[in-house]
């Protein structure tokens, strides 16, 4: 099974894990505000929600359009390869 975490900036930080076929994906979020989560604070949220990083995986960045709202914040959206705690070799 490939699953993906998924974390955006919007409106703070927002991480989430898509769940096809779910109407309710597990997700967390961080106070608007908050400092980018780094890597250690997103695998602890990870491991709350079930998941680790596949190993051998890293976080992709992209960024997202402003709306054309040139004075907006960037929206950065970052994605990584996650698998549920327990199938296969811990981090």
């Amino acid at each position: 099974m490939h699953l993906k975490a998924h974390m955006s900036n919007r409106a703070g930080w927002h991480l989430f894990v898509v769940l096809m076929n779910e109407t309710r994906w597990p997700s967390h979020d961080w106070p608007d505000g908050a400092t980018i989560p780094t890597l250690a604070e997103r695998a602890r949220v990870l491991a709350d929600l079930g998941y680790a990083v596949e190993p051998g995986t890293e976080w992709s960045w992209i960024e997202g359009d402003p709306a054309e709202d040139w004075d907006a914040p960037v929206l950065l959206m970052a994605s990584v390869s996650v698998r549920p705690i327990g199938s296969g070799s811990e981090l």
